[in-house]
Formats: C-alpha cells, sequence, structure tokens
C-alpha cells in the first residue's frame, strides 16, 4: 500500500491543473473587460464594435469544445501533451501580441487567434484530468480548481488594471502573455498527466466506499452522447447553459466599463471585480459542499437568489460605491451557479459513461452565449442603459433556475430507465 501512495501522481497533476486555471483561466478570462475601455477611449472604437471580439473569442471557443476537445482524450498521453503544448504557445503569445493591434481588425483576429486553443489548457482538460485521477474527494477537488480561476481573477484584476493606469494596457497584455506562457509550459511538461491507467496507478479513493451520495453519483454509468441526444434533458441543460453564458459573461465582461462611465477610475471599477473574483473563491470551492449538503434543488435557487441580489446593487452600484462592493460579493459567493453546477449537473443527469462527450457539446452552449453576451449588453446598453440591461439579466437569472429545475425532474427518469 505504501508504494503505491508512493507512485500517485495525482496531486502533481492536481497542483498543474491550479496552475492552468490560475493563469489562463483565471487571468486571461477575468482581466478581459479591464483592456476595453482604455482602448476604446485610445482608439475611438465604440463599445459595440469591440465586444465583437468577445463574440468572436466565444465563437472560437465553443467551436473547440464542440469539436476538437474530444481529441484530449484519444490516442496516447504523448497526444495530450503535445496538443497542450502548442495550445499553451499559441493562447499566451496570442494573448501577448494582442499588444502590437492598433486597428478593430487587427483586435478580431488575434481575440480568434489566442481563444482557439484556451479551451485546450482550462476547463475541459482539468475536468478531465480530475475525473481520471480522483474518485475520493472528485466534486471537492474539481470546486478548488475552478476557484483558482476566481483566485487568478482576483490577483491579476488588481495587478493589470494598476499596470494599465501607470504603464499602459499594452504592457500589461504583454506581462500577462508571457507570465502565462512559462508557468504554463512547466505545468505541461512537468506535472500534468492524464489518466492513472496509463502509468500503472489506480485512482485516488478506487475501491473505497464514499458516502452514499458521492458512491451513486459515481457508480452510475448512465447513458452515452446519442441517447442523451435523444432526451428532453439535454435540451433544457443546454438552453440553460446558453443563457448562463449570457448571464455570466455579460455582467464581468461590462461591469468595469459600466462603473467608469458612472465616473469611477479604472483602478477602483478593477478592484470591485478583484472583490468579485475573491468572493468566487469561497463560492466556488465551498459551492461543491453546499450542493452536496443541501441538495441540487435548494443549490441552484440559493445561488439564483445570490445572483438575483448581486444585480441589484449593481443597479445602484455606479453611484453608491458600497453597494458595488456588495454586489461583487453577492456575484462571487453564487459563482457556483455558472462554474460549479453545470458540470456536476452533467454527470448527475446522464452519468460518467461519455460525461466528456457531453459536457464538451453542452458547454459549446454555453460558450454560444458567452459570444453574443458582449454585443447584446452592448446594444442594450447603448440604446436604453446599463440599468436596464441589469434588469434582463435578473429574468435570465430566473429562467436558469426554472431550465435547471427542469433538468433535475427529467434527469429522475433517466435513471430510472438507465438504474446501471
Amino acid at each position: 500500500m505504501s508504494t503505491v501512495k508512493k507512485k500517485f501522481s495525482g496531486w502533481a497533476v492536481f497542483a498543474g491543473c491550479l496552475v492552468l486555471m490560475i493563469f489562463p483561466g483565471g487571468m486571461m478570462s477575468y482581466t478581459t473587460g479591464l483592456f476595453m475601455y482604455p482602448i476604446c477611449e485610445e482608439f475611438g472604437f465604440s463599445i459595440t464594435a469591440y465586444s465583437i471580439s468577445l463574440t468572436l473569442a466565444a465563437g472560437v471557443n465553443a467551436f473547440v469544445s464542440a469539436f476538437l476537445a474530444g481529441y484530449l482524450s484519444k490516442g496516447s498521453q504523448k497526444t495530450m501533451k503535445a496538443i497542450m503544448l502548442v495550445s499553451v504557445i499559441v493562447v499566451c503569445a496570442g494573448f501577448a501580441l494582442q499588444s502590437r493591434c492598433t486597428q478593430l481588425w487587427q483586435f478580431y483576429v488575434m481575440a480568434v487567434v489566442w481563444n482557439f486553443g484556451y479551451n485546450m489548457i482550462t476547463f475541459i482538460p482539468v475536468t478531465m484530468m480530475l475525473s481520471n485521477w480522483f474518485i475520493k474527494k472528485r466534486e471537492l477537488l474539481t470546486g478548488i480548481a475552478i476557484a483558482f480561476s476566481n483566485l487568478g481573477g482576483a490577483i491579476f484584476n488588481t495587478m493589470i488594471s494598476r499596470m494599465i493606469s501607470v504603464q499602459g494596457w499594452r504592457y500589461a497584455y504583454v506581462f500577462g502573455g508571457m507570465l502565462a506562457l512559462v508557468s504554463c509550459l512547466a505545468a505541461v511538461i512537468f506535472l500534468l498527466k492524464r489518466s492513472p491507467g496509463e502509468y500503472g496507478q489506480e485512482a485516488y479513493g478506487a475501491g473505497e466506499a464514499v458516502n452514499e451520495h458521492q458512491e451513486e453519483a459515481k457508480v452510475w454509468m448512465g447513458m452515452d452522447k446519442k441517447a442523451a441526444l435523444k432526451t428532453p434533458a439535454f435540451y433544457l441543460l443546454c438552453a440553460a447553459m446558453l443563457l448562463t453564458g449570457i448571464y455570466g459573461a455579460g455582467i464581468s465582461n461590462h461591469v468595469v466599463t459600466y462603473l467608469c462611465m458612472d465616473g469611477w477610475e479604472i483602478s477602483a471599477a478593477g478592484f470591485v471585480m478583484t472583490v468579485y473574483t475573491l468572493a468566487g473563491v469561497a463560492g466556488s470551492s465551498g459551492g461543491g459542499a453546499l450542493l452536496g449538503k443541501i441538495g441540487y434543488g435548494k443549490g441552484i435557487i440559493t445561488g439564483g437568489t445570490l445572483g438575483i441580489l448581486a444585480v441589484l446593487c449593481l443597479i445602484l452600484g455606479g453611484r453608491i460605491h458600497a453597494l458595488a462592493y456588495l454586489f461583487a460579493l453577492f456575484l462571487g459567493c453564487g459563482c457556483f451557479l455558472v462554474g460549479l453546477l453545470p458540470s456536476q449537473s452533467v454527470a448527475n443527469t446522464f452519468g460518467l459513461k461519455d460525461y466528456a462527450g457531453i459536457y464538451g457539446l453542452s458547454y459549446a452552449f454555453y460558450l454560444a452565449g458567452c459570444s453574443v453576451s458582449a454585443p447584446a449588453i452592448a446594444v442594450i446598453s447603448e440604446k436604453f442603459g446599463y440599468r436596464f440591461a441589469w434588469i434582463v439579466m435578473i429574468v435570465l437569472i430566473l429562467a436558469i433556475v426554472v431550465l435547471h429545475l427542469s433538468c433535475i425532474n427529467a434527469g429522475k427518469k433517466i435513471r430510472e430507465k438507465y438504474p446501471d
């Protein structure tokens, strides 16, 4: 037994996953909104026109998630490493090269380039590897990994916003890209391994009895993607993911611009996002424990309630600064509705038989929502004001809660049909 523990590489894999989540998963995704305002100010771009770059980025991510991410689980371990190494270089170098852009079309091109590899080094491979290496504590470790994306956002929102204020947005792009490049290359080369079976090891907790709820969630294999596509539950999940993408990306990409237009300094607005991402560390890491304790139904309602309270605070937060920080706390604590819940819903609704295939396809709907969110909020805000756009977000949150609850009920019928 001691020999097996000595050889176990899962904790090194977990550490490598944290690196991927804190840099591209945290820094690059959470600081995108910080660059919008100074770039539009310098070049005279409209917010709507620049937001198309965010749409293109999300569209590319959706395509990769649906059609290319599956190659990470095919072929040998070396195949996965090669794909991830190329992706790291494309993502980090592309992020840094945005500093050289001077025309709107150049920002569009670079958004497509650096996002082409993003999903190959963040959520999909991270959740895949953690599922392979850990049976026991899988939900907890997945929640912690997602929390590290919030932690990366918290650290770099403050750092990048100050860099933009003092040294300019071009320097901030180069700094972020090069730092992520060095860190992620080291993680992929030295720490990441796809599955224990390829190294003559067993997953952590293999053969052990866990608590009753976890045992059911892990042992149940469920159905494959082909069968899932024929169920109402899949389309309810995809609709929920689509609206979740609009809600999550729509708020995070526009908060800084909204606050700056209400007279905030960009460093102060960036600090609001830092508070949000710090609160998100607690929301993501504690979200798994909460869902396990009170159940998915009550957890969905709790997450939705926190989201609605957050948006209500945001509506008034442009002028009442204390409410902007309260918005950040509520949104961060309820972020498991966006980050953790969808991945766990796939396992609980359809089982583990074809988790990667079903999650990858449903995640593409989430990214499609992200792709339309930035320009949609920009158009609404330019015609009716940001506060009206935030009211639309409240309606979306209510719809997300209803769709997830409906998916849970549909999932019960799937368990009856596929009991093993």
